[in-house]
Order: C-alpha cells, then sequence, then structure tokens
C-alpha cells in the first residue's frame, strides 16, 4: 500500500511538472449585430523552458475560411450586419500566430508565423508572415531587425525626455515614425507613413485628455493614398486624398462605462454609443448602437466577451 501511493505521489509530482511550464490563456465574444450572430475566439497556448518560449494562437470563429483569418467581428460592423455574412457557419480551427522566442548574448529572437498588430494606420495581417525579429537594447535605445520573404525592416526606438519615438526603415525606402507624450496632463501621439515612391504621407494624430471625469479623445486621420486602419477610429478604409476623425467621450455611470463618438470617414458621418458593463459572470456586456448617414451602416450590436 506505501509502495503504491509512493508511486501515486510521483506520479503526480510529475504530472505538476510537466505541467508547470505550460499556460493557456484566451478570449472569446459574441455578437448578435441587427439579429446576425457570430462569435470570435482565441486560445493563446505558451510552452515555456528556461528564457525560451513557444507560442500558439488558434482561432475558431464563425464565418471564416478554413485557413485564413477570419476577424469577421473585427471587419467594420456595417460589413458584419450586411448580406454578406447573412450565412455564418462555423469552420475548422486554425492556427493564426505560431512562433518560437528566445535570447543569445543580450540579443531577443522571434521567430515563426505571427501577423502584425492593427492600429490608426494599419490593420491586422489576414494571414500570417514566416519572419524573424532581433532586437536588443543598448543604453535605453531599442534596435530591432525583422525579415520576412524579400523585405525586411529596422526599427529604432526609445524614449528621450518623456517622449517615446520610434523610427523604422524599410527595406522600401518607406519609412514609419510615431511620437508620443505628455504635455500638462494632454496625451498626444503622432504617427506617419512615408512611401518613398510618389513621395506620399499618411498620417494620424490623436489627442486625449480627461476632466471631471471625463476622458475627451480626438483622431484625425489624412492621407495621400488610400489606407486601411482598424484603430480608435474603427475598422476602415480612407480613400486618397481624402481623412477620417472621430470625437470621443467616455465616462462612468453607475458601474456602466458609456462612451460617445461622433465619426466621418470619407466625408460619411456616423454617431456611436457604446455601453460596456462587467457582469458577475465574468463576462462583459456591450451594448453599441450606430447611426450613420449611409442607412445600410446603421446597426445595434449586442456582444458579450470573456478573456481567460
Amino acid at each position: 500500500m506505501k509502495k503504491q501511493l509512493l508511486i501515486a505521489a510521483v506520479a503526480a509530482t510529475m504530472s505538476v511538472s510537466a505541467m508547470a511550464d505550460i499556460s493557456i490563456a484566451g478570449s472569446a465574444k459574441a455578437n448578435s449585430i441587427n439579429g446576425v450572430v457570430s462569435i470570435e475566439s482565441d486560445l493563446v497556448i505558451t510552452g515555456k523552458s528556461g528564457d525560451t518560449s513557444v507560442v500558439a494562437k488558434i482561432s475558431l470563429d464563425s464565418g471564416m475560411n478554413a485557413g485564413s483569418s477570419a476577424d469577421a467581428v473585427d471587419a467594420t460592423a456595417a460589413t458584419v450586419a450586411n448580406a454578406a455574412v447573412a450565412a455564418i457557419t462555423p469552420t475548422d480551427a486554425i492556427v493564426e500566430d505560431l512562433y518560437l522566442t528566445t535570447s543569445f548574448q543580450g540579443v531577443n529572437i522571434k521567430a515563426g508565423t505571427y501577423r502584425s498588430g492593427k492600429s490608426d494606420l494599419d490593420v491586422t495581417d489576414a494571414t500570417p508572415s514566416a519572419r524573424y525579429n532581433l532586437s536588443t537594447t543598448m543604453g535605453g535605445i531599442k534596435l530591432a531587425y525583422e525579415a520576412k520573404a524579400a523585405t525586411s525592416d529596422i526599427a529604432i526606438s526609445g524614449t528621450i525626455a518623456g517622449v517615446a519615438v520610434s523610427h523604422k526603415i524599410k527595406s522600401s525606402d518607406d519609412t514609419e515614425t510615431t511620437i508620443s507624450g505628455s504635455v500638462s496632463g494632454v496625451n498626444l501621439k503622432w504617427n506617419q507613413e512615408h512611401t518613398d515612391s510618389g513621395d506620399t504621407n499618411n498620417t494620424a494624430v490623436t489627442v486625449s485628455t480627461e476632466f471631471g471625469g471625463v476622458t475627451a479623445t480626438y483622431v484625425k486621420v489624412d492621407t495621400d493614398t488610400a489606407q486601411a486602419m482598424d484603430g480608435y477610429i474603427g475598422a476602415a478604409t480612407v480613400n486618397a486624398a481624402s481623412d477620417a476623425s472621430a470625437l470621443g467621450l467616455s465616462t462612468s455611470v453607475a458601474g456602466n462605462t458609456l462612451t460617445f463618438k461622433k465619426i466621418n470617414i470619407n466625408s460619411t458621418d456616423s454617431t456611436k454609443i457604446i455601453l460596456t458593463r462587467p457582469l458577475a459572470s465574468g463576462a462583459t456586456f456591450e451594448a453599441t448602437y450606430n447611426d450613420s448617414d449611409t442607412d445600410s451602416e446603421d446597426f445595434l450590436d449586442f456582444e458579450l466577451a470573456v478573456k481567460f
């Protein structure tokens, strides 16, 4: 009996040890937009040994094509509400990101297939790209080199007198620069993508501050060329030589977060009212009403979201 107990204890210890460096996190959100229901879910599995980690992001979204990214809910809500997704059916799970991170002699290494993030001047890549990234920090300045296929980027970033600055030089001689900081309680951010061919600039400026419990945010995007984006303004494409802007006010009311946004994209105005409330179950409920100059872009979106 003692022998069996000893064997069981050793087995349990080995099991805990084997699982100790494996972590699982994830998120899911279910939306009903004008009566059309969709769900987007992600699992992030991380295996770690010392300073080396392997990360796999697995996605299972309704309405997605097997082998490609879905982002059905992250697309413009107008698109989700239209007939393009009227018939939503779940498909196979796909691995959106799979990469390894480690370090050697002060150099951080990231290699695998992964996607770039979204911003006021960018959208999440539709599919992951095989790439590697080498970075190191010297005197508070971070240097990074990333290569994929026939292209490569060199990025320099750091903080100078409280101002965060980053500059990326691409193999095509295109550049991207971001400068952000705070002055007298006002947060400022300037982001510009410069295309060497044609000497064009797409620029996003963000200003935000808080007063009397209300957070005010203003974003302005000016483009010389057509630009897809998915930041504060929302998922949209700004036409060439056009602009987009958003003025938002957000405050807390009886445990809820209430946000009002006035948005203009390519001279089309819309008003968005968003009510967000954390639930005792651990989920977050969000209701969004959008009223647009274009009737087809009017929608009512109810969302339940959870992270774990």
